[in-house]
């Protein structure tokens, strides 16, 4: 054997000895663990119905404050607070939601019950999808919705405009085939931008992985490097760390964000 060759081995030899070699297989493996139950429980087939309302609400007409705004809803003024708000739904299964697999209808309720004057369909994500609303019940604050199907992704999104304060709750209710209980999701951001919802954690999202891959290129370049030169422990453990730490923020956002965002956007 070569003299280079025995050199590269001795180096081979001394990085897996290295204890950052076994900080990263350790920590490495830590993180696995929740990653592999997160995927598997992606990978099985279910349906799941996802309800958000956008933390902005509009007041239109406030109570005691002078306007020349008036609101008759079938020719009756309106006397209490009007609010809008936007209210998005879909479906974040791997299943698709029929006609067939509504086992009770699915409404928009406010609570406490006020009247919804007004609902329209602000945005859909297919046409065929064909989102119907009734307001049959709209006078007792319900809205019943129903759909053709719901693949993966599909949804839409809803302006309802009703007589109550901003601080109105609404909520989804219903049974669906295979999912317990609608996910009424509440926002977890405080703030929002006006032009997409929640654009900017996207970046966020994306610069954390980067900072992670980057930080895993340098470790592998000058850890050894670091480790030659007999930089303490502590030295060792950021340059494990850092990288790790900034990839698995990026995970964390990136499921916060598909927790909260309508896949088609607000």
């Amino acid at each position: 054997m070569q003299d280079s060759d025995k050199q590269k081995t001795n180096i081979f030899y001394e990085i897996i000895s290295s204890p950052l070699f076994g900080i990263i297989g350790t920590i490495t493996s830590i993180i696995s663990i929740p990653l592999a139950v997160y995927f598997y429980y992606n990978s099985i087939t279910h349906r799941d119905l996802v309800c958000v309302v956008h933390p902005a609400k509009a007041i239109i007409v406030k109570t005691g404050q002078s306007s020349h705004l008036s609101v008759l809803f079938d020719g009756k003024a309106i006397v209490s607070d009007v609010t809008a708000a936007q209210v998005a739904f879909w479906n974040e299964g791997n299943t698709s939601i029929r006609k067939e697999n509504i086992l009770q209808t699915i409404s928009l309720v406010t609570s406490p019950s006020v009247r919804i004057l007004e609902a329209t369909i602000r945005k859909k994500s297919r046409e065929i999808i064909q989102i119907d609303l009734d307001s049959n019940h709209a006078e007792q604050g319900r809205l019943d919705i129903s759909w053709n199907i719901l693949e993966q992704g599909d949804g839409a999104i809803l302006q309802i405009v009703f007589a109550g304060l901003p601080s109105t709750h609404i909520s989804m209710n219903g049974v669906i085939e295979g999912q317990q209980q609608i996910r009424n999701i509440e926002p977890v951001y405080n703030k929002y931008e006006a032009d997409e919802y929640g654009n900017n954690n996207g970046s966020i999202v994306f610069a954390a992985l980067g900072s992670g891959i980057l930080g895993i290129f340098l470790l592998g370049r000058y850890s050894y490097f670091a480790y030659k030169l007999k930089f303490g422990f502590n030295i060792y453990l950021m340059f494990c760390l850092l990288p790790l730490f900034f990839i698995s923020t990026s995970i964390f956002i990136w499921v916060k964000i598909r927790q909260i965002l309508p896949p088609f956007g607000f």
